[in-house]
Order: structure tokens, then C-alpha cells, then sequence
């Protein structure tokens, strides 16, 4: 909470066939909590004047047509209303897949709906965020990534895994439960943005400091990522940038989890209080929602079952 570490701890194996436990300097796949990382490199971009969240992307992205005729802006990526198919699911070999690649097919596979009249969770968002953070800064993302944020930050356990089967020091082995029987699973791809960004709960920790601390956005420009999409109808989407936006108890908490092969995940925030919740897991069967339940424990006098309200501001 606020910096200062309540509880920590560490069970099981990070490798189960050599009995390797745990310890805190653990590298762990985010999957799909890498998110928040991608959207706050966007943010910086917006902070430096180099691009700014209405723009179209096709304006940076020309391989991407236009939905139905009508533009796409860079803010519908990152609140995942562009309407686009996710890549996991027409991408046979993923082997073959990169950022590159997906921007030229996206358009090609046809969208799901028109711009803004639907949310839906979009890998392919996050993976054109990430190429579009490359094109826009001129350096590869990964290494973006490590010298504007992992760097300046500390987090020096941190890294995008761009080029695989590269090696990562300290990187749990991810494991799948078949015929009773903890079984190493790996499934590392050339798609970044999405995820793929590999870390320990330390780093995070500073993760959470800098963002709070304003060492990488002015707090107005981060508090974008913090605000519910809205539909054109008007209906709140629950899902900022980068974040799943929810009230409990009165407090704003922005959260994300990540699943892939070998991996489970949980982050959340508590804006109001500060509180920093981390699970992560090498399993593929352990819910890293359990996050959900330790934040309650922080809830004095709170008995009733979790309850969502939704801000209702937009950008």
C-alpha cells in the first residue's frame, strides 16, 4: 500500500522437475496484463505531443481500411471499440503471426461491428497499439518499452519478450495439469503489445509507485486510462485503457488479469487508497482472481458480495 510492502509470498515451484522454489526475483509471463504497459507507452506518445487520442490510426497505420467507411482513432484501440477480429482466432499458426503481418490482414477479416456501437475484448487493439507506439517512436517496442519505462522506473527484472526462444534469467516454467500430472508448457509468440511483457512482482510494485508518483505521465493525461469507454449509445464499457474500471466500497479500483499457456495473472489498483494487489501464478488451472478476495480483506466492516458501479465520465 502507497509503496510499503503489507504481505508477500511465495508457494510451490517455479520449477517443479528440479524442485526450484519460488523466490522474489521470479520472472512471470503477464499475458494479457501487459496491457496496461502498452496503453501507458500510447499515453506518453499523447504527453509528448506526438500523436493524440482522436487521431485515425490509419493515419499511422495506413494497411488499416477504414470500418464501413467511417475512421478508426487510436483511443477506439485502446478502449477495444474499433471492432475488430481477434488475430488468435484466424491466425492458423501463430508461429507465423506478427504486428506487422496482423495489421495487413485485420482489415481483410472483416470487422465484428461498426466503430463504437460494441465493446469487445480485442487482442488485435493491443497488438496495432504496440506497432503503432513503434512507428510513432522510432525505436523497436520492446525497445521503447525498456527505455522509457523499465529503466526509468528500476524495474530491472522487466522486459518484452520480441524475439523468441530468446532466454529470460529467472523465468518460472509454465506448467499445464494433464492425467493428474503437472506437464511444462511454453507458448512464446512475435506478437507483442498484447502481451508478452515478462516481470516479478518487485517490479510491479515500482510499476505501481511511478504511476502514482507521475514518473512517466502527467496525472491528467494518465487519467484517461482510468475512465470507462463509452459506446455511441452512451452505455459505459467497464473497460478503461489498459484496465477493467470498478467502484467498491466507494473506491475506484482499475484491474486486469492475463491468461495464457503456463501462466495465470492478476493486477489491481486501488486508486483511492493505494493498495496494490499481485497474483501470479505458473499454472494454468490456479484462478489469480483469488486477487479479488485478498483485496476484501482490506475492506473493514464490508460483508456484502463485490459490487461494480461505473464512473460515468469519458474522455
Amino acid at each position: 500500500q502507497n509503496g510499503r510492502v503489507i504481505f508477500t509470498g511465495a508457494y510451490g515451484f517455479a520449477d517443479v522437475e528440479h524442485k526450484i522454489p519460488f523466490s522474489s526475483e521470479s520472472v512471470f509471463d503477464l499475458a494479457s496484463c501487459s496491457k496496461q504497459f502498452t496503453a501507458v507507452a500510447v499515453l506518453m506518445l499523447v504527453d509528448q505531443g506526438k500523436i493524440g487520442l482522436l487521431d485515425p490510426i490509419q493515419k499511422y497505420l495506413p494497411e488499416i481500411q477504414p470500418n464501413n467507411g467511417e475512421k478508426i482513432k487510436i483511443v477506439d484501440l485502446l478502449h477495444m471499440t474499433a471492432g475488430f477480429r481477434d488475430y488468435q482466432n484466424w491466425f492458423g499458426n501463430l508461429e507465423n503471426a506478427t504486428n506487422e503481418e496482423i495489421a495487413k490482414k485485420a482489415s481483410n477479416r472483416q470487422y465484428k461491428f461498426p466503430v463504437g456501437e460494441k465493446y469487445d475484448y480485442s487482442n488485435t487493439a493491443y497488438a496495432l497499439l504496440a506497432l503503432l507506439v513503434q512507428r510513432i517512436s522510432g525505436e523497436p517496442f520492446a525497445q521503447f518499452m525498456t527505455s522509457q519505462i523499465f529503466q526509468p522506473l528500476g524495474m530491472n527484472h522487466t522486459l518484452v519478450l520480441d524475439n523468441p526462444p530468446m532466454e529470460i534469467p529467472n523465468r518460472v516454467q509454465g506448467y499445464a495439469m494433464k492425467q493428474n500430472r503437472f506437464k511444462p508448457v511454453r507458448n512464446d509468440t512475435h506478437v507483442i503489445g498484447d502481451g508478452q511483457v515478462f516481470t516479478t512482482a518487485q517490479d510491479i510494485v515500482l510499476w505501481d509507485k511511478g504511476l502514482r508518483e507521475g514518473k512517466l505521465l502527467k496525472a491528467e493525461t494518465l487519467n484517461h486510462a482510468y475512465i470507462s469507454g463509452k459506446l455511441k449509445n452512451g452505455k459505459e464499457t467497464k473497460y478503461g485503457m489498459g484496465y477493467n474500471i470498478s467502484y467498491e466500497s466507494g473506491k475506484k479500483w482499475v484491474s486486469h488479469d492475463g491468461a495464457w499457456t503456463g501462466t495465470r495473472t492478476y493486477i489491481s489498483r486501488c486508486l483511492d487508497d493505494g493498495l496494490l494487489v499481485i497474483v501470479l501464478s505458473n499454472s494454468e488451472q490456479f484462478d489469480a482472481s483469488i486477487g479479488a478476495k485478498i483485496e476484501r480483506l482490506f475492506e473493514v466492516g464490508e460483508t456484502s458480495p463485490r459490487k461494480k458501479n461505473y464512473n460515468n465520465k469519458n474522455i
